[in-house]
């Protein structure tokens, strides 16, 4: 847990250039624990960028890995909302309710970073080629002994007809009417989602809203060791040019800004894709949960003593509130984490009348980690221009307001041109182990 680091009056407070950002503002209390230390990768990259005794090349190689962690989870957030939504597949059977197998490639509207695939993924039955009446003209000419007549018993599994770049696109088309036929039962919504949804009772209800709250705890606490990581940088480097030090900035404020939107939309797209009961809920949440504790287990697992002295010199100075107050960092990482539930929460009980076929469930989803990440930054621009120092005019908190907000949008473009270059290098690339 967190209370707030507060500077002695005896002693010197930071410079006027910390407070400037929004760190400084919310972090004139701050932190929690024994000291400012998080024991965290980052907070280790922070360690090692404001010390004076470590080698410039060292400095750089720890920036870079501190960005790469949050930059390789954003990656790996964006991929489960891709496949989620459009999982691979080798045959029809493969598919949930409601979509069939293809492998024709044709653009789906999204808000996320998308990639050309080469392997079939499934779609929703509402764009399936065939019609009944093109079915009965072609189909029975591509079926042998009359097996046309008896479809609806054939098994539309890999073994009588495997998806692939070889399938005659004729045939291709004639199983997917065969198996959406069989599948797709509503008009106008996405069956999957349908039919999930009607799997929920109130028991089920109860386990969502006890585990969700759970689930934004590690959010809220990433959120918080982000912000006392970036005070702790500001604090020994304010008012210098450090590169290393604003790489790991970047890093930061994609933990801080970024990941929780998208930790988000990865969580509803399991609790979509995913057959509605207790065990498959609570599989889904620890899931996610363990993704979002990255940073602290590659900290447990790497980190040797001398390090963690290192972290523990870096943090030394920055004193520790023993007062009963909160304070402003504590609420507001709660309000992202509880934010981030209230969406959950939102978008699981609305997403079935939001979409009307299961194409547009990663669009849906993607809007909606977007606008997460839109209203973080903007709600941190407002509090900048809202909250008055003594010593500063409107016009000077609206500048370091937009500093703030160029610097978020600065770290957002990074982890979106991250995720698209690692797609374009590994998309044509085939894993070992086909």
């Amino acid at each position: 847990y967190s209370p707030l680091i507060e500077h002695d009056d005896d002693e010197a407070h930071p410079p006027e250039a910390v407070e400037r950002g929004f760190m400084g503002r919310i972090l004139s209390k701050r932190f929690s624990g024994t000291n400012a230390n998080t024991e965290t990768m980052h907070m280790y990259a922070v360690a090692v960028t404001v010390s004076p005794d470590v080698h410039i090349i060292r400095k750089f190689a720890n920036s870079l890995a501190a960005l790469f962690f949050p930059c390789i989870l954003y990656f790996a957030l964006v991929l489960v909302i891709r496949e989620s939504s459009f999982p691979k597949c080798n045959s029809m059977t493969d598919c949930a309710s409601g979509t069939y197998c293809t492998n024709i490639k044709f653009d789906v509207p999204t808000s996320l970073p998308t990639y050309a695939t080469s392997l079939p993924t499934c779609r929703d039955c509402s764009f399936a080629p065939s019609n009944s009446t093109e079915a009965e003209e072609v189909c029975p000419a591509l079926f042998p002994s009359n097996k046309w007549k008896d479809w609806e018993i054939v098994d539309l599994d890999h073994n009588e007809f495997l998806v692939d770049a070889n399938i005659s696109s004729k045939l291709l088309n004639c199983v997917s009417f065969m198996h959406c036929s069989q599948t797709k039962k509503f008009v106008g919504k996405c069956d999957f989602i349908n039919l999930n949804q009607k799997k929920v009772d109130m028991r089920t209800c109860v386990i969502f809203i006890f585990l969700v709250l759970l689930w934004a705890l590690p959010i809220s606490r990433d959120v918080e060791e982000a912000f006392t990581e970036e005070w702790v940088l500001d604090h020994h480097l304010a008012g210098s040019l450090n590169i290393p030090a604003e790489i790991v900035r970047v890093a930061l404020r994609i933990r801080r800004c970024i990941l929780p939107a998208f930790v988000t939309s990865a969580t509803l797209v399991l609790m979509f894709t995913n057959d509605t009961s207790a065990k498959n809920i609570i599989l889904n949440f620890l899931a996610i949960t363990s993704i979002t504790e990255m940073d602290n287990v590659l900290a447990a697992l790497f980190l040797r003593p001398h390090h963690r002295e290192m972290m523990e010199e870096a943090a030394r100075d920055v004193k520790i509130d023993t007062g009963d107050s909160v304070g402003t960092v504590f609420l507001w990482s709660r309000v992202q984490g509880l934010l981030c539930a209230l969406v959950f929460l939102v978008g699981l009980t609305m997403m079935n009348s939001w979409i009307d076929n299961c194409d547009r469930l990663q669009e849906a989803l993607g809007y909606l980690a977007v606008t997460l990440t839109v209203l973080f930054v903007v709600g941190q621009a407002i509090y900048m221009v809202c909250v008055k120092k003594s010593t500063e005019t409107t016009r000077k908190r609206i500048f370091y307001a937009l500093i703030e907000v160029c610097r978020n949008l600065y770290a957002i473009m990074l982890a979106w041109a991250f995720n698209f270059l690692l797609n374009s290098l590994l998309i044509g690339v085939r894993a070992p182990i086909s």
